[in-house]
């Protein structure tokens, strides 16, 4: 799964719960990208390298599913140029 990320606070950034969980339970690695860069988390560092969960509940803009923010680190692959 892939989710584009627009905002990033003292290098923390937000994803939602709801997506969090959906790869954890398929097995499936989540790619975020941010400005560009690209960081990839699987399912286990969902679970380990979860910074933070807000205790705050979400009402979504589209569609009927409440959500929490779950916060990662954010460290970017690096890019290697030839």
């Amino acid at each position: 799964m892939e989710k584009q990320i627009k905002k990033m606070y003292m290098g923390i950034i937000d994803v939602h719960d709801i997506d969090v969980e959906k790869c954890i339970s398929t097995g499936e690695s989540m790619t975020i990208v941010h400005d560009g860069e690209r960081m990839v988390l699987t399912p286990e560092e969902l679970v380990t390298k979860r910074f933070s969960i807000s205790s705050k509940q979400y009402e979504s803009k589209y569609g009927n599913k409440a959500y929490r923010l779950m916060g990662y680190k954010w460290e970017p692959i690096e890019t290697s140029t030839y």
